[in-house]
């Protein structure tokens, strides 16, 4: 099966990188890079799929970190 992202148009079989510093790369692009070019570019990680049509470097509103309590558990949303 081939999931295609509706922002991007990435999919499963050539996906989008990430670098750390948030620029998206599709797969075309770092596959028409030199060895010299890869060596000093970061290119990050691979996205992954959120839902069958969008991939994680597409969100636009992630959600908030969890919240832990003192024993390492976490703490439900809206808990006082």
């Amino acid at each position: 099966m081939k999931w295609t992202c509706k922002a991007c148009g990435c999919t499963n079989s050539e996906p989008c990188f990430t670098s750390p510093a948030g620029k998206v790369r599709r797969f075309a692009e770092i596959e028409q890079m030199t060895e010299q070019e890869l060596a000093v570019v970061d290119v990050g990680d691979p996205c992954h799929w959120i839902e069958p049509d969008l991939c994680s470097a597409c969100v636009v509103d992630r959600a908030p970190p969890l919240l832990f309590d003192a024993y390492g558990k976490p703490v439900p949303r809206g808990a006082p």
